[in-house]
């Protein structure tokens, strides 16, 4: 259990701890549906090639133990929106994942926050955060910073 924890842009020194968080984040998933969620055999290593912070329209952040462990992670980046909606400038979390002993003790919550930050500062002016179904945990958390749901995918397999 961390007694402190700091975030920080990820470096691509992270990339191996990262990609274990992600591949723990796949499996959570995979748990939770794994129709939908199937992942090919290459994933996590897919991921990890893609972890390089040389490529500046992402936002790559990790949580640090002192001991320099990364106990969690996220991922997203500013996007523009079609001329059709109004807001054009949107910040999209694609992946956020901390490990099982250190939830519920602000980790994912200052990972959120520190996100939220950079968005506004690459000039975002709104934000969505996808999350599975039954990860009522983290939309919980989600409600409290201030998010809400306003889509829910269904799906079937043909």
């Amino acid at each position: 259990m961390p007694k402190a924890f700091k975030i920080r842009p990820a470096c691509r020194e992270d990339a191996e701890g990262a990609s274990e968080l992600w591949a723990n984040l796949a499996q959570q998933h995979h748990a939770y549906d794994s129709q939908w969620w199937g992942w090919s055999e290459d994933a996590a290593n897919m991921w990890r090639r893609g972890f390089d912070r040389d490529r500046p329209e992402l936002v790559q952040l990790v949580a640090q133990e002192p001991d320099g462990k990364i106990v969690g992670m996220v991922r997203g980046r500013v996007e523009n929106n079609p001329a059709i909606l109004a807001t054009r400038r949107r910040g999209a979390v694609w992946d956020i994942y901390v490990l099982p002993r250190c939830r519920l003790m602000g980790v994912e919550a200052a990972l959120l926050e520190a996100v939220i930050d950079e968005f506004r500062r690459r000039g975002a002016q709104e934000m969505t955060v996808s999350v599975a179904h039954a990860n009522q945990t983290a939309m919980a958390v989600y409600g409290k910073l201030g998010l809400r749901p306003v889509m829910l995918t269904m799906y079937k397999r043909l």
